[in-house]
């Protein structure tokens, strides 16, 4: 997993390389939990509302 740092906030940035470090490790170690539940951890960054009326056609299409 990688993870783009000029997406996080300019006070994470200041956070320091140990916090960020963790926060990254924190995910991976998510991730790789979920993977052993048959499942994904997705990150998008965009808009709420529109990743959710994406997800919920995208859940819609595969349904049917």
């Amino acid at each position: 997993m990688k993870l783009d740092p000029s997406a996080f906030s300019p006070s994470l940035r200041m956070a320091g390389a140990k916090r960020f470090r963790f926060l990254l490790d924190t995910l991976v170690d998510l991730d790789y939990s979920l993977k052993n539940l048959d499942s994904r951890l997705l990150v998008f960054h965009s808009e709420p509302a529109f990743e959710l009326v994406h997800l919920e056609f995208q859940f819609i299409n595969l349904s049917e």
